[in-house]
């Protein structure tokens, strides 16, 4: 993950994009429509409201204190309409498949990551699968026991560099 954020312009949308998308959990579709005035940054909250969401239910999602970090560059945008990407901007996207080997990249696979290191860390299937928008049954399904409690930990420790 290091990486990754690493390869991304500093203060730049798509880094926005890919920080909110590992510690989050937020399905690409939904970030795709995700707009900077649902993160309530001193909450510790982004608003998800159902013309956004995969299942068309309104969820709350929380922002560990790493992403808080990342956000913080971005924080005279919370409030504003504006998408985190804008539409014209996937291409960045594909450039940073292409930079980090795009046969390796997985489709959802920060949201993947999230839930993978999140359940590790909460050890709680049911808050994870709020977090995730998740079924309780799929979440335990696809994402029990790939990880272990101090790589979640390290995971979620992952901060921008100063």
């Amino acid at each position: 993950m290091r990486k990754i954020l690493d390869s991304t312009p500093p203060k730049s949308e798509i880094r926005a994009y890919v920080a909110i998308s590992a510690f989050t959990g937020i399905r690409n579709a939904e970030m795709q429509r995700l707009t900077w005035d649902k993160i309530k940054l001193e909450d510790r909250e982004i608003i998800l409201d159902s013309e956004i969401t995969k299942t068309a239910s309104r969820r709350i999602v929380k922002i560990p204190e790493n992403l808080a970090k990342w956000l913080e560059p971005y924080v005279w945008k919370l409030g504003t309409k504006k998408k985190i990407l804008n539409k014209g901007k996937t291409t960045l996207i594909n450039k940073l498949h292409e930079s980090l080997g795009k046969g390796n990249w997985i489709k959802n696979g920060l949201r993947h990551s999230a839930a993978t290191y999140y359940l590790a860390l909460t050890k709680n299937a049911y808050l994870t699968a709020e977090q995730m928008g998740h079924a309780v049954d799929v979440l335990k399904q696809n994402y029990n026991g790939l990880a272990r409690e101090r790589d979640a930990i390290k995971y979620f420790e992952i901060l921008p560099e100063e």
